[in-house]
């Protein structure tokens, strides 16, 4: 595991604000260099709020569970295929939404990133992953606030984005297709580029997004060597909120007052609808008692990847070992 940029947990907006200049600026060293270069107050920052376990993967190249049957990722080429699965679901993406696609006639180019915008939006499997121009977007995130906390700090990554010629995508002057007809070998050089989208949902103009495209969706894109391919000139990651309703919850307040919730980040009927209820349930609301706590974490806890379960139970059982030999 990389070395951690804060060095303790951030539990307020101001520290989160602070950390996030300091980094900008260069007083905070990056967990992480992947160039020899220090200037972080060089070129522009682009943010990305998750849990703090999580790697740097794109969904494609992720697991899937469905109805009890799991994959670990959708990146091969399935015996009598000539083509990935990502390739053949993104195709059945453009034959079954054509309806939906606003398409632009400018080339068949152009036309394959404007849908693949789409269906990242609409939560298909790609190998883009979302950033934010806004640190605010991606604490957010971050905080994860519908769902119960199950012992787990959030984690907003940042990196600092210098311009090469081979590091970032246009999709009005892109030449190559987003979406390959098989994966890239082990071999071909490991390529994360930042893609200026098409802003064709109201969500992605609203959570000031971006993406970075990843060549091997299927690995942690901080473990990448330093390459003129690599969108990240500098990798930052701050721990947020330790393990807290109580610290999530002021934090999730603040930002709602900074006028970032569920209705600005998701301006459509269904964002208007839950934002609405959501502020009233966080600034009127009572805290959950012990019983509800838990079965609302056993509940998410039952919804989770069987590789994340084997692995909070890993984690909870080494805590536990370790208390019994400290015990006298």
């Amino acid at each position: 595991m990389p070395r951690v940029a804060s060095s303790k947990p951030i539990a307020t907006i101001e520290d989160f604000l602070s950390a996030v200049t300091e980094g900008v600026q260069g007083a905070i060293r990056p967990h992480w260099f992947l160039s020899p270069v220090s200037d972080g107050n060089k070129g522009r920052w682009y943010y990305r709020g998750q849990p703090f376990s999580w790697k740097l993967i794109p969904s494609v190249g992720a697991p899937k569970e469905y109805g009890g049957a799991e994959a670990g990722h959708l990146l091969k080429v399935l015996p009598g295929e000539k083509r990935s699965t990502e390739y053949n679901l993104f195709n059945r993406f453009q034959r079954y939404a054509y309806e939906y696609l606003r398409l632009s006639n400018a080339s068949a180019t152009v036309a394959e990133w404007e849908a693949l915008f789409l269906a990242r939006h609409w939560e298909l499997p790609t190998r883009l992953l979302d950033w934010s121009q806004s640190p605010l977007v991606a604490l957010y995130f971050a905080l994860d606030a519908e769902k119960p906390l199950l012992g787990e700090e959030g984690a907003v990554w940042g990196f600092n984005f210098v311009q090469t010629r081979s590091n970032w995508v246009d999709p009005f002057t892109a030449t190559w297709t987003p979406v390959p007809r098989r994966p890239l070998g082990p071999s071909a050089p490991k390529a994360v580029r930042l893609v200026f989208p098409v802003y064709n949902s109201e969500r992605l103009v609203a959570q000031k997004g971006v993406f970075t495209w990843h060549s091997h969706p299927a690995e942690d894109a901080s473990k990448y060597p330093y390459s003129s391919h690599l969108a990240f000139k500098q990798l930052l990651r701050l721990r947020i909120a330790p393990a807290d309703e109580a610290v999530r919850r002021k934090l999730i307040q603040d930002l709602d007052r900074l006028g970032v919730n569920q209705r600005t980040i998701f301006p459509d009927i269904g964002g208007i609808t839950k934002g609405l209820w959501q502020r009233e349930v966080l600034f009127e609301g009572d805290r959950l008692s012990k019983d509800r706590r838990f079965l609302s974490r056993a509940a998410v806890f039952d919804k989770l990847p069987a590789r994340q379960k084997d692995a909070l139970i890993t984690a909870i059982d080494t805590v536990l070992r370790k208390a019994r030999k400290s015990k006298p």
